[in-house]
Order: C-alpha cells, then sequence, then structure tokens
C-alpha cells in the first residue's frame, strides 16, 4: 500500500470516528486554511513563471549569441573589398 493510501485511510477512519452530532468546522480556521493554500498557489506559480522566463531569457541570449558569431565568420571568410573589386571587372570578362 503507497503512503498515499495510507495516509487516505487515516483519514477515513478519523473521519468515521467523529460523533454525528460535531458540528461545522469554525469559519475562522477554514479561512485560515483557505488563504494558506491560496498563499501557497500563488508562491508556486510565480516560482514557475519565474523559472520559465529566465529559460527563454538564457535561450534568446544564446540564440544572439549564435547570430553574432555566424555573422563574423561569415565576413571574416569574405574576400576583402578591394580585392573583390578589382576581381569583378575579370569576372565580367568570364561571362559570354
Amino acid at each position: 500500500m503507497s503512503p498515499s493510501d495510507q495516509q487516505l485511510q487515516r483519514l477515513l477512519k478519523a473521519a468515521s470516528q467523529v460523533p454525528e452530532g460535531a458540528g461545522a468546522v469554525p469559519a475562522a480556521l477554514e479561512q485560515q486554511v483557505l488563504a494558506a493554500l491560496r498563499m501557497r498557489r500563488k508562491a508556486g506559480d510565480d516560482l514557475a513563471m519565474q523559472r520559465f522566463l529566465s529559460g527563454m531569457m538564457l535561450c534568446a541570449c544564446l540564440l544572439l549569441l549564435g547570430c553574432f558569431l555566424w555573422t563574423r565568420v561569415v565576413e571574416s571568410s569574405r574576400a576583402p573589398e578591394s580585392l573583390t573589386l578589382a576581381n569583378s571587372s575579370i569576372q565580367l570578362s568570364f561571362l559570354p
């Protein structure tokens, strides 16, 4: 039996032992429990959103760095502009 099943069985056993006329839970306790759940849920959502946004920021930075490096490699593999201008007349002479 898993731990969650054991906890459920203990909870059901405790609930079955409560007398019939026990009454409802006090409103103050109910409000405190609901407030604690809401606070925990909000904190968890913020943390998940923060992790998601930081991951996206990291991906964007890596993409930007990759594009920058790729541009640098392409620019360095090209011939200098003065050489390109000198070769253009030779290349045009080979055209039919």
